[in-house]
């Protein structure tokens, strides 16, 4: 997986009443030596849920090569981060989000 190179933090609350911490980020595939084309960039999003308890629950999602634009991808998590939008729903949002595009 590439590295992360553009990230959002934002916090939020659950319907629990948990608190959540979100990062929204961006990665960036260059092509290979042996391969042809354009870097891609990829999203992702990691989320921290502190339980009354005290533990914390991690989840993770990343979609690589989503957009061939790095303004576009960055945009794109500033709409996620604004929306909350979590790991379990990244692929639907990507979904619906390239489906308006194409429109």
């Amino acid at each position: 997986m590439a590295e992360p190179a553009y990230v959002r933090e934002c916090e939020a609350t659950s319907s629990m009443g948990d608190r959540i911490v979100l990062y929204y980020f961006t990665t960036e595939r260059k092509p290979s030596e042996n391969e042809f084309g354009k870097t891609t960039y990829g999203v992702g999003i990691e989320m921290y849920t502190q339980l009354p308890d005290s533990r914390t629950v991690k989840e993770k999602k990343v979609i690589e090569d989503v957009f061939i634009d790095k303004y576009e991808a960055e945009q794109f998590i500033d709409l996620l981060c604004k929306t909350s939008v979590t790991p379990v729903s990244l692929a639907d949002v990507i979904y619906d989000y390239i489906s308006e595009e194409a429109m």
